[in-house]
């Protein structure tokens, strides 16, 4: 069971990373894990990599945001969704 949902804001409490939930993972260990993308591109201009973080290490910090569910198959190539 997860603690947050997809598209939450959230934090990690010991680095200070902040971003928007884009994926989860449920590890037979027990372990969950939340990938996390920041919110702005980088200096250069390009999408940041995401980071994957033990949900223990997460707490809220924003409006959980929505995007309108696409019709095909959710990839959107070099196009990252309007924030």
């Amino acid at each position: 069971m997860f603690k947050f949902e997809l598209g939450n804001k959230v934090k990690d409490i010991i680095t200070g990373f902040e971003g928007i939930i884009m994926a989860r993972v449920e590890y037979f260990t027990g372990c969950n894990q939340y990938g996390i993308t920041p919110q702005k591109l980088t200096k250069e201009g390009k999408r940041p990599d995401w980071e994957y973080v033990d949900e223990n290490r997460l707490k809220k910090c924003g409006k959980k945001i929505s995007l309108n569910p696409r019709q095909d198959d959710g990839f959107d190539g070099d196009n990252p969704p309007s924030i």
